[in-house]
Formats: C-alpha cells, sequence, structure tokens
C-alpha cells in the first residue's frame, strides 16, 4: 500500500468517514491500474518515436522516397515505413503488405495483417513487410 492509502484508511476509521475512505481509495486503485496497462505503451512507442534517431521519416515525393524531418510531414502525404519501425502518424494504406503490432488500452498487444485500404494507427510497430501510409 501507498502511504497516501495508508493515510486515508487510518484516517477514515479515526474520523468515521468509511464512504469517502471506500471512495479514496477507489480512486486510488483505478488510477494506479489504469498506469500499470499504459506503462506498456509509453515505455515502447513514446519513447521510440520522440528520441532524436526517430525523428526523421520516409515520405514518398514524386515517386521518391525522401528522408525528412516529422515536423515538415504534411497531411495528405505517403509515408513509407519498413519492418522494425513505429509508424509516426496514423493513417490509410495505399500499397505494401505486412503485420503491424498494435497496442490496445489493457496492455496487451495484437499482431494484425494490414493491406492497401486498411487503417493503420499511430504509434505501432511493423513487424514485417512495407507499407506506404496516407497521413489524414
Amino acid at each position: 500500500m501507498t502511504m497516501f492509502e495508508i493515510v486515508t484508511v487510518g484516517g477514515s476509521f479515526i474520523s468515521r468517514q468509511f464512504i469517502w475512505c471506500s471512495l479514496l481509495l477507489m480512486i486510488s486503485f483505478s488510477i494506479r491500474k489504469i498506469i500499470l496497462q499504459l506503462g506498456n505503451l509509453t515505455q515502447i512507442a513514446l519513447s521510440e518515436v520522440l528520441h532524436p534517431q526517430f525523428a526523421k521519416v520516409w515520405v514518398l515525393r514524386n515517386q521518391v522516397e525522401v528522408e525528412t524531418y516529422l515536423e515538415k510531414v504534411q497531411k495528405g502525404e505517403v509515408l513509407v515505413v519498413r519492418a522494425g519501425e513505429v509508424i509516426a502518424f496514423g493513417g490509410v494504406m495505399t500499397e505494401g503488405q505486412g503485420q503491424v503490432e498494435q497496442y490496445t488500452l489493457s496492455g496487451t498487444t495484437q499482431i494484425l495483417p494490414k493491406q492497401p485500404g486498411d487503417w493503420v494507427l499511430a504509434f505501432s510497430r511493423v513487424n514485417s513487410g512495407r507499407l506506404q501510409i496516407r497521413y489524414s
């Protein structure tokens, strides 16, 4: 138990405020559960995308792949993402096929096959293949 929970339980027994105690404990445990479930997502995907090594992405311009900074990518441009890379922006696949590892709110991952026309979520990891994604 955390110090907050110990003080809450002890204080509620002393002041006989059992309803407030149960409410505060429920909120405390709920927040702890959400933090633990989302921990996997923040440790893996966000830290990699925000790392300087990942500050650049490949964009298809005039049928040529060009490396550019994330901040320079505009809506409607086509991103090229390969196996092992994290998808920086969500959008619709225009070409390619592969498998994408998506994170759920419960903290688990799903490996889904993707093909042209499928929606791809940002911060997903490409496990296999090469995807072209129109940023929307």
